[in-house]
Formats: structure tokens, C-alpha cells, sequence
């Protein structure tokens, strides 16, 4: 399932009502919610200046409110979903301050896991750095923050009780 803007699926959740829209949506999410902050200490200044000048925060802000479903589809093998800058990760997230290979979400028997994977600028659950090659259990409703992005991950029952909240359907 490509990418879409949080308000396309308000839309939906509101023409179609909860049940089709859960059957339609059975993948976990994550949702752009920040696209600006600062690198860590030590990554290259270089990066932000010729980043502002090539039309970067302008392709930021075009990510914020995207949904990305955590999930390959019914019909593709099971395997963990890369979040990276490169096309061929899951998740593309095409800036400087996201590693080629981020972090990695597995499907596990105890729910989805995420797990960064060395990334120069670390993965971090709430305001908690994740240790580089440690999975970490996700619950749904939880904070993420890779790079200069924030994002919000949810279970397909957090994320429907998330857009009733946001529209007070």
C-alpha cells in the first residue's frame, strides 16, 4: 500500500464507518508527525546547509501527516520492513538525516518490534535512545523519532481509536 496523507483516511473512516475501515486497514502504521529538529552532536554541518539550498525542507514538510503501513501485503513473504533513505527500503524516508538502513519493524508472535540498526543518528521510543541491534516491543500509540523526523506507531486498533480522537467522530 503506497503512502497517503492522514486526512485521506479520516475521510475514509468517516464515509465507510469503523468495521470496513478495519477491514481494510489490519497493518500497523507509523505517522509523520515532526519534520525538523537538529542532527546529533558530530554529524556534519555541511549536511543542513546544502540541504536548505536543494529544496530539503520543502520535501520534509511534504512527508508530515503521511501514513506508512508496517506491513508487505497479504501475498508477499514475511520479513522485517526496513525504514531508510534509499528506494529500495520499505519505508523511504528521503533525507540526509536517516540512514540507508534506519531502523527494522519485524512482526513477532508478541507484536511488532522495532529495532535500529546502527543508524548515525539512532532510533529513539519516547524520549529513550534505542541501543543499536536491540529489538524493543511496540504496543501502539508510541513515539518514534529517527533522524529529524518524529513518527507515531499504531496498532490498527490504536490507530482507529487515534483518528476518532483527532476528528471526534
Amino acid at each position: 500500500m503506497p503512502a497517503l496523507y492522514l486526512d485521506e483516511f479520516i475521510r475514509e473512516l468517516r464515509r465507510d464507518g469503523d468495521a470496513a475501515f478495519r477491514s481494510h486497514h489490519a497493518a500497523p502504521v507509523i505517522i509523520v508527525t515532526r519534520a525538523a529538529g537538529e542532527l546529533k552532536e558530530g554529524a556534519p554541518a555541511e549536511t543542513t546547509v546544502m540541504a536548505e539550498t536543494s529544496g530539503w525542507r520543502i520535501q520534509q514538510v511534504s512527508l508530515l501527516n503521511r501514513v506508512f503501513a508496517v506491513s508487505r501485503g497479504a501475498f508477499e513473504k514475511d520479513a522485517p520492513m526496513v525504514l531508510g533513505r534509499i528506494d529500495t527500503a520499505d519505508i523511504v524516508i528521503p533525507d540526509s538525516s536517516i540512514s540507508k538502513r534506519h531502523c527494522v519493524f519485524e512482526a513477532k508472535p508478541e507484536g511488532m518490534t522495532v529495532m535500529d540498526c546502527g543508524s548515525t543518528n539512532g532510533t529513539s521510543l519516547g524520549e529513550t535512545e534505542i541501543p543499536a541491534n536491540q529489538p524493543v516491543l511496540l504496543r501502539g500509540g508510541e513515539s518514534l523519532s529517527a533522524g529529524n523526523f518524529s513518527f507515531l506507531f499504531h496498532t490498527p486498533d490504536s490507530f482507529i481509536a487515534y483518528l476518532e480522537h483527532v476528528v471526534k467522530i
